[in-house]
């Protein structure tokens, strides 16, 4: 029925009254008309002149409105969250566990000084991974056995494995934060769970230890070795939403590392936040961006709030 559209402006008479201008583009949008070939009355009955179709645009602040219902309007049903680094301080623990494990190997007679050791047992860790059982074995074999001659290398290698575990015992802990807001979330109806790369029982451990799975649906804990799929692999997130039978669209994921907990989600079309407190790869970027950044659990339960309408 209509033609093609003329000219558009918000600052030319409009369909009001006389001389009566329409307004401005502002927070609340303006009404705009549009000329397009339409049926208007002449003299002699209906003809194709031009006339003026009142057409609303809405401004930022209806759109940014708009946004939040249509977010409001597709139910939030699962948050997932990474663990290291993102529930609790991997980096701040991992430090503190190895220098504990290296000061109890030289008191247990491996003559040499701690820098050297630090340096050394960090090329063990890039070249073997941080998952590898067997750090402190691989350590002790790059050392010269001048440096503990007459010592039993198991003797060495067990101070260290000791020293380690204790500090694990006595130090492991979750963010404040993070344990509290899991603690109200769990008395929603959400599934609340993780998706976290590394070892089954090593990560398990994590959880337990932390008394983090407390408040984890039993079924939604997803471990990379223990599922075949390792991140950055999206397969990994496409899992967890077949297992559960989620669609990605109504299911969040919680990380700190953009390359392997936002990217990946974001292919399959899930929810994305990134926790940016600290950790290694605090100043990493990656190729999408998350729907929201935070520093802390309160940012996050804020979020879930305002966009979704969860109140706990």
């Amino acid at each position: 029925m209509w033609g093609l559209p003329g000219r558009l402006s918000c600052a030319r008479p409009w369909w009001g009254h006389p001389g009566q201008r329409s307004p401005t583009i502002g927070a609340g949008g303006c009404r705009a008309p549009i000329e397009r070939q339409g049926w208007g009355r002449s003299i002699g009955g209906l003809s194709r002149i031009p006339v003026a179709l009142p057409i609303y645009f809405p401004g930022p602040n209806v759109r940014t409105t708009l946004e939040r219902a249509y977010t409001m309007s597709t139910p939030l049903k699962g948050i997932f969250f990474d663990v290291d680094d993102t529930l609790y301080s991997t980096s701040e623990f991992s430090e503190l566990a190895r220098s504990q494990a290296l000061d109890s190997m030289i008191a247990a007679g491996l003559a040499v000084d701690k820098s050297v050791l630090q340096e050394e047992l960090e090329e063990v860790i890039a070249e073997f991974t941080s998952n590898y059982e067997h750090h402190f074995d691989k350590l002790l074999l790059r050392i010269p056995k001048r440096f503990y001659r007459g010592i039993n290398s198991a003797i060495i290698v067990a101070a260290g494995v000791i020293a380690y575990h204790e500090t694990k015992i006595r130090r492991l802990a979750p963010y404040e934060d993070a344990i509290e807001v899991l603690r109200l979330l769990s008395k929603s109806n959400l599934i609340l769970g993780v998706v976290t790369e590394g070892l089954e029982v090593k990560q398990a451990e994590k959880l337990v230890r932390m008394r983090i799975n407390q408040y984890l649906s039993a079924n939604a804990i997803f471990i990379s070795n223990q599922i075949g799929i390792s991140k950055p692999n999206p397969k990994i997130y496409q899992r967890v939403c077949s297992d559960l039978n989620l669609k990605p669209a109504e299911t969040m994921y919680v990380g700190d590392n953009p390359l392997h907990d936002v990217d990946p989600p974001n292919q399959i079309g899930m929810i994305t936040v990134r926790m940016r407190r600290g950790g290694k790869y605090y100043n990493t970027e990656g190729k999408t961006t998350p729907a929201r950044e935070v520093q802390n659990f309160w940012d996050l339960l804020d979020y879930l709030r305002q966009e979704f309408g969860i109140q706990v």
